[in-house]
């Protein structure tokens, strides 16, 4: 019996469904490669648990994320795809799908990574791969399921004793940045009231947000058959 996956038509019997990923279970020894699909959402993938001891064996693999399907980071201290090291053989990755950084966290948390490359790996993007947004001075960044949001207002300063001057308004935070941007800094605070014998002072300005996260970590171990839609940074 045949199926039809990403567009080829397989044999069932070279196959199995294991948790939404087409893995393939033929003899590796007679096989030219060893392909695995990726066929539903899912998180924190590291690729060589698809290959298991076939990872370290002279013998090619391909991983073939599909169309419609999220690869994604549940938080910035993750890859969305981990390329461990240790690999032997070639290695292909077919990216039809989404692969996405975590965002960033509020007062400009660093956006989330997308792809580790510690070894040697040909990627073929036609899909995107996003790193997550910076988180702005109060809003999030945009990343896996995640968007972006605005900051809020921050605490104004404490009024003064009798003569003195009421405390400024608190700044607006700014908003977390969008896919592999920055964030926004928070607005200057409002000016707070005179006293009868001192002026009101002004409140303080926002933070700036920080840096966006990478696309790819480790660019040099990357064969780019295609680069594809691409945000954020790259090192």
């Amino acid at each position: 019996m045949k199926i039809r996956i990403n567009g080829s038509w397989v044999d069932t019997s070279l196959y199995i469904r294991d948790g939404g990923v087409w893995k393939y279970i033929g003899n590796p020894s007679s096989a030219n490669e060893i392909v695995v699909y990726i066929t539903s959402t899912t998180t924190n993938v590291n690729v060589s648990s698809f290959f298991g001891p076939y990872w370290t064996q002279n013998i090619a693999k391909k991983l073939i994320i599909n169309s419609g399907v999220t690869v994604g980071a549940t938080s910035t201290n993750n890859y969305a795809l981990n390329v461990s090291s240790g690999l032997i053989g070639i290695l292909r990755v077919d990216n039809y799908g989404s692969i996405q950084g975590a965002g960033g966290l509020p007062n400009g948390g660093t956006g989330g990574n997308a792809i580790l490359a510690n070894s040697s790996v040909s990627i073929n993007n036609q899909g995107t791969i996003y790193a997550g947004g910076v988180g702005g001075n109060g809003g999030v960044g945009q990343g896996y399921n995640q968007s972006p949001t605005s900051g809020s207002p921050g605490f104004g300063g404490s009024a003064g004793g009798i003569n003195a001057g009421t405390g400024g308004f608190g700044a607006f935070g700014g908003a977390g940045g969008g896919w592999g941007a920055s964030g926004g800094a928070g607005s200057t605070g409002g000016t707070g009231a005179n006293g009868n014998y001192t002026v009101g002072s002004v409140g303080s300005a926002g933070s700036p947000g920080g840096l966006p996260g990478f696309y790819v970590v480790n660019n040099g171990n990357i064969s780019w058959i295609n680069t594809g839609s691409v945000l954020g940074r790259v090192v």
